[in-house]
């Protein structure tokens, strides 16, 4: 993949998911992505991961999308008594 075509990719990636995820190309071929901003412990508790890895564009694009569709559960985190 050329310079120009995965900083194009890296862009649409981004771009998608409106700057939520920082998104890369390791030296080693595999695609991560990054949250921009921390999570709090009940996005934790809720299934919220920091970082994203694939072996393939389209793969981490649909993984994020998946991040994306989780909602925070109004009792995550919270400890009962």
């Amino acid at each position: 993949m050329s310079d120009t075509s995965v900083t194009a990719t890296v862009a649409a990636i981004e771009a998608a998911c409106d700057q939520r995820w920082a998104v890369w190309l390791s030296d080693t071929g595999t695609w991560w992505a990054a949250r921009t901003h921390p999570l709090t412990a009940e996005q934790t508790a809720s299934g919220y991961v920091p970082h994203l890895r694939a072996d393939a564009p389209d793969e981490l694009a649909a993984s994020i999308r998946e991040q994306d569709q989780i909602r925070v559960s109004p009792r995550a985190g919270s400890s009962q008594l």
